[in-house]
């Protein structure tokens, strides 16, 4: 009995040796990975994704927000950001890298490069002319061919990878390029692993039911008549729009980047008439007016996630931006068309961004900024879209245009 005794308590105690020495090795694995890299001082942090089943690592001084993971929604991206985030858009952007995979469904025996332009030139952002990008390539990482974009757009600087995985196509986007940051976002890329449970369709992600977008039935794709026409004269918008919030609340509309010598003028062509409203994270937005969902994308110009809605009756399309997730459902319905005031997504700060906000402007087919003054709900300060100074002090911001409510 006292030898099984000793025996029992021989065992129990290399039980504990070895747990505790197991747990001196994870932790020092930890603090190698962390330390491993080093880019200009920088320590690495590891980010491991608790739905979708992915690692990677990041600087570890970055702030992390991850993605709304309510089921109803789709097209969530993760977010590291190397300054933390205010209640309002006037907050500096700084160097930003958003992890994510599209909702447009990828055919493995198609080449990359080939998908992902066409992809490219689906997404109608901007006029072509206004995008100037500075290299492409194919490279390898961890086994798998990848596609590598960078250049610049109106709103950002821009570097992307797109790394195919079963049926999906994952992005890692940053609003930098070159430098430092390039050996960062390689370092990045680099250190990204899936893992068993990571879904390979948009089925697995998003439930049986979900819908993904075919490649060549891109919504929205062949509405532009390809030809710019920004000299001819803002239309007004209809009476028949409302403000893409629910009331009753008082948002207000800043102009621009606070850090501009003189506020506002960060917004042109199509978009010169846009507004940026500041709402918190998560906050509904709902369809302006009734109208068919157009297109729904991830936007590697600066925009993030963004929902087009196309109105048929005068040629309308009113652009959603910097969303944190959109609501699937609602924008894809049997009827094909979703009426005003229905929940399209949640605001964020997804793109070239520094606080959540909603950025909101509509346009023709023809490229044209439709003007907003007169919508109901809407209170425009003077000198719109240009605001100038701070027409409203103590609201907390450097340059207020306007206000919804």
């Amino acid at each position: 009995c006292i030898m099984n005794t000793g025996r029992r308590f021989v065992k129990r105690f290399t039980t504990i040796l070895l747990s505790v020495i197991l747990a001196v090795f994870t932790v020092s694995s930890i603090q190698a990975v962390e330390r491993k890299g080093q880019i200009g001082g920088i320590a690495w942090a590891i980010y491991t994704d608790p739905r979708f089943d992915f690692s990677v690592e990041y600087p570890a001084s970055w702030q992390v927000y991850p993605r709304n993971d309510h089921p109803d929604y789709a097209g969530g991206t993760l977010v590291f950001s190397e300054v933390e985030k205010d209640a309002g858009v006037s907050s500096r952007i700084g160097a930003r890298i958003e992890i994510g995979f599209y909702l447009v469904e990828y055919d493995p025996s198609q080449p990359l490069a080939e998908w992902s332009e066409a992809y490219d030139e689906a997404v109608d952002t901007f006029a072509p002319h206004d995008i100037q990008i500075q290299s492409t390539s194919q490279l390898r990482f961890g086994g798998v061919t990848v596609f590598w974009k960078e250049g610049v757009s109106p709103l950002t600087q821009f570097t992307y990878v797109n790394i195919p995985y079963g049926r999906t196509v994952w992005f890692i986007w940053m609003n930098r390029i070159g430098g430092e940051y390039k050996t960062l976002f390689e370092h990045v890329v680099a250190s990204l692993r899936f893992g068993e449970s990571t879904p390979k369709t948009l089925q697995e992600a998003y439930g049986q039911s979900f819908r993904p977008i075919p490649l060549e039935g891109f919504p929205g794709k062949g509405e532009n008549p390809g030809v710019a026409q920004y000299n001819v004269a803002p239309l007004g918008i209809s009476t028949d729009y409302r403000v893409p919030l629910r009331a009753p609340w008082t948002r207000y509309i800043l102009c621009g980047d606070a850090n501009a010598p003189v506020c506002g003028g960060t917004h042109s062509n199509d978009a010169a008439k846009a507004i940026d409203i500041s709402v918190p994270q998560y906050t509904p937005v709902v369809n302006s007016a009734t109208s068919r969902t157009n297109s729904v994308w991830y936007d590697h110009y600066g925009y993030g996630n963004v929902v087009t809605m196309y109105d048929w009756r005068n040629g309308y399309v009113a652009y959603y931006a910097h969303l944190d997730s959109i609501n699937w459902g609602n924008l894809f319905t049997p009827e094909g068309w979703v009426s005003q005031g229905v929940e399209i997504g949640r605001s964020g700060c997804t793109g070239n961004c520094g606080g959540p906000h909603l950025h909101f402007h509509v346009r023709t087919t023809g490229w044209v900024a439709v003007d907003l003054a007169g919508m109901p709900h809407l209170t425009l300060y003077s000198g719109y879209p240009n605001c100038g100074y701070p027409t409203c002090p103590g609201v907390g911001f450097e340059c207020v245009c306007g206000r919804v409510y």
